[in-house]
């Protein structure tokens, strides 16, 4: 399957200079031909039985999955989702730079994300001023169209075919036939080429070195460290932590208990070296059957959908959701309808103790929070103090501003700066979901905590009125 690529900061920069990926980009694609240039428009898959393109002959051998699909039309206030979904994606471009981002597969306020003018154009690439391309997931593009609307290459195109019952794949023959019949832009087929070109050019993929040793110890130790570190203790009655000088054995119960179960498709399935300790049917219709994410409401009453809509329809039923809460998602929510969940977000428990002191709050353009933590404990241990927005001058609202993991020993203290992304206690100001940022003026309530619903420290900042940013 496709992969992202991310690009060197590097590459971000330098227009207009011959050497930079974007020079280099316009460069090439200049000098190539129409045939080149469509070829790069697709991406394939393995085999794939009764598809117009030839098997990729690196992967020929491998029977290729999609990895699910989703149906369910969500319906969104733009504002709120650039206050919500859409600013994490934004962060997340902005710090990682990828080289190519891949659309889904579900629509977002009746238009297939994958063929969203507003989403891929309006936003991603003139918002944020994204240089990179966008693919697609396997299975997701029904038509050609969808290359005017901000999708630069069709991935996994034999699965398009499959999934939508067509005589041939859209990027490589409608997609041909509307370039010559002058419904098909040139100034558009060279965006995408050059948009894919300088994304290979930004991390140096024409410039290819020796492979480096695989150290799989180390890699296994990074693997051991994720684990341990992304494990929640969420409840625990003084039987943790175990004693370590006695001889311990330890009984795991319950289904596979012995096995342990795999779960996830496409990307997510992941073998272990030697292959799994077994395997077990899991879920129901469709590819991701039953998965679903969890939460921990006290019950469903809590949760803004206690059912959800088109719940044992048929797979494929075209299913709407909408998403009446806007910005105020997951955390958000039970604050705003002053809920008390099972186990609140942020939530996670230690084999020691800590203590939070001096916390201070300064305003101005932004929130800069300090405070000191301490290991009051007898062991040493990690703490994870979260800065909440819980109040703003338009009335309560509930945003995390930052987080930091903190690792001490007995007896030891750090203290801890953290600095608020200004969009993160602003409102998004702007017409279906283009426009600024907006801050108001007055004051701020902020937190500190152990989690969104266990505060420990408040404080309160003035902000001075701004518009910023797109």
């Amino acid at each position: 399957k496709s992969q992202s690529t991310s690009q060197n900061p590097a590459g971000t920069t330098g227009a207009g200079d011959p050497g930079s990926p974007d020079e280099r980009a316009r460069a090439t694609e200049a000098r190539m031909t129409d045939d080149e240039r469509f070829s790069l428009l697709i991406s394939i898959l393995g085999t794939v039985p009764g598809g117009a393109l030839a098997p990729d002959p690196r992967v020929r051998n491998i029977k290729n999955q999609s990895a699910g699909y989703t149906p369910g039309i969500p319906r969104l206030d733009p504002a709120a989702h650039r206050e919500s979904d859409l600013l994490a994606f934004q962060i997340a471009i902005e710090r990682s730079q990828p080289g190519a981002i891949m659309s889904g597969y579900n629509k977002v306020n009746g238009e297939p994300v994958g063929g969203s003018h507003h989403l891929l154009n309006e936003v991603l690439k003139g918002a944020w001023g994204y240089k990179g391309y966008v693919m697609s997931d396997w299975g997701a593009v029904p038509e050609w169209e969808f290359a005017v609307h901000g999708l630069d290459q069709e991935s996994g195109a034999q699965a398009d075919k499959m999934m939508w019952k067509l005589d041939i794949e859209p990027f490589v023959g409608p997609l041909r036939q509307a370039y010559r019949d002058g419904k098909f832009p040139k100034e558009r087929l060279s965006d995408m080429v050059q948009r894919i070109l300088r994304s290979a050019y930004a991390v140096g993929i024409d410039t290819w070195k020796a492979a480096p040793a695989v150290d799989l110890a180390k890699h296994n130790q990074i693997a051991l460290d994720i684990a341990r570190q992304g494990i929640v203790l969420l409840k625990n009655d003084g039987a943790l932590p175990l004693a370590t000088d006695k001889p311990l054995k330890v009984a795991v119960i319950g289904g596979y208990a012995q096995q342990g179960v795999i779960s996830g498709t496409g990307s997510g399935a992941v073998a272990p070296v030697g292959g799994f300790a077994g395997q077990m049917k899991i879920g129901g219709a469709g590819v991701m059957g039953r998965h679903r994410n969890m939460t921990f409401p006290a019950d469903l009453a809590q949760t803004p959908r206690p059912e959800l809509s088109g719940l044992g329809t048929p797979w494929g039923t075209p299913v709407t959701i909408r998403y009446d809460e806007g910005a105020e998602a997951g955390y958000r929510w039970y604050a705003q309808k002053n809920q008390k969940p099972l186990y609140a977000y942020g939530h996670g428990l230690s084999y020691t103790t800590f203590d939070y002191a001096d916390f201070k709050v300064s305003g101005g353009e932004t929130i800069t929070a300090t405070f000191t933590v301490t290991i009051t404990g007898k062991v040493a241990g990690a703490d994870v103090p979260q800065v909440y927005l819980t109040a703003a001058p338009d009335g309560p609202r509930m945003r995390l501003l930052g987080f930091e993991r903190v690792d001490l020993k007995p007896g030891e203290s750090k203290t801890v700066t953290l600095k608020a992304d200004p969009r993160l206690l602003a409102r998004f100001d702007g017409p279906k979901g283009l426009g600024q940022w907006r801050i108001a003026e007055g004051t701020y309530r902020v937190v500190l905590g152990k989690s969104a619903g266990d505060v420990v420290r408040t404080s309160d900042a003035t902000l001075s009125a701004r518009m910023f940013g797109r």
